[in-house]
């Protein structure tokens, strides 16, 4: 296995193995075999994947995500790669590995979310360690008593419009555990105060519902890999499916007509394809209206059900996906499809 590359500060990926794993150079790291984010050389291509004639094995060293592509361990297959660009997932074979990434961030987001913080992880590092380079700054940050002048610098950078800037003077305020809010200037007998006040808090009750509604979200998400494997449950029209599965169920709960329901659907096919993004937001719409006109709490519901299905077994989910392909409800592409 080839050392890692060198790393300066001219180079962008400065958080590579060589700088965060002592002994990187003489230590040859095993093959992966549970899921999760490693450090890893590109060395082949699986068979089916885009231009695989044109592939050359890849000196740099990136993050790819493993994960499981199988409820058997036994399978040859059970554990897949899963690289940032490339279309086809890989296996484990075409691959030099190195250590586990030090930021866990496991399977809670999707593989392109995760690559990104990592990306971001990388960039934000290595501006810090130019600045520390050049200016001397060192912990300078860690400094008490400098919270107004870290909003004032943070507001400078949101107007030169560095992303990576502005999230350094927030990662700041963070590790003091200090707000980023301007300061509310106080006229007219508090009044404006007040008024600010409320729509701060106000802002914050939403950004903790929306926090608890992603965090359940990905939840969700990471159980239907567990229960269902990759194909199934990234692919949007098996999901759509199912999502139709449930709409109906909960149409038939209302004791809607089936005769109605056949109607509707030739009524939605004779119109021109929505967009994912409009209907999703027209679907959460129509379920809190239902909700309202039945009298339940759609957020509890929706909590209470997300419990009940992570206390049962991904076998058990998996037994009645399978039973529900068997009957023709398998919309995925056909395995090997490139």
């Amino acid at each position: 296995m080839t050392d890692a590359p060198s790393v300066s500060l001219d180079n962008p990926t400065l958080l590579t193995p060589s700088t965060i794993v002592p002994g990187w150079g003489v230590i040859e790291w095993p093959v992966p075999t549970k899921a999760g984010h490693y450090w890893s050389q590109q060395i082949a291509v699986s068979p089916g994947t885009v231009d695989e004639d044109a592939f050359e094995p890849r000196s740099e060293w990136e993050v790819v995500w493993v994960y499981e592509n199988s409820q058997e361990r036994a399978d040859p297959d059970y554990l897949r790669v899963f690289v940032l660009g490339v279309e086809r997932t890989q296996c484990l074979k075409n691959f030099n590995w190195g250590p586990p990434v030090a930021l866990d961030i496991d399977v809670w987001l999707t593989p392109k979310a995760t690559m990104m913080v990592h990306s971001f992880a990388a960039a934000m590092g290595d501006k810090l360690a130019k600045a520390q380079a050049k200016h001397g700054y060192a912990d300078s940050w860690a400094a008490e008593g400098w919270q107004g002048d870290l909003i004032t610098q943070l507001l400078d950078h949101v107007r030169k419009g560095d992303p990576i800037d502005v999230a350094a003077y927030c990662a700041f305020a963070r590790a003091h555990g200090w707000s980023i809010a301007p300061v509310v200037p106080v006229v007219s007998g508090g009044v404006y105060v007040e008024a600010q006040k409320q729509q701060a808090d106000f802002a914050a009750e939403l950004a903790v519902a929306r926090a608890a509604r992603t965090a359940r979200q990905q939840q969700v998400y990471a159980w239907a890999f567990r229960c269902f494997g990759m194909a199934h449950a990234t692919d949007p029209r098996q999901r759509g499916l199912r999502m139709l599965e449930e709409a109906i169920e909960l149409y038939q709960a209302t004791d809607g007509d089936q005769a109605k329901a056949h109607q509707l659907v030739d009524f939605i096919f004779a119109r021109p394809k929505g967009e994912i993004g409009q209907e999703l937001g027209g679907l959460g719409v129509t379920l809190l209206a239902l909700a309202a006109a039945v009298g339940k709490d759609a957020d509890a519901e929706e909590a209470t059900e997300v419990a009940r299905i992570l206390s049962k077994s991904p076998e058990y989910f998996a037994a009645r996906n399978a039973a529900k392909n068997a009957a023709g409800f398998d919309v995925t592409a056909p395995e090997g499809a490139a």
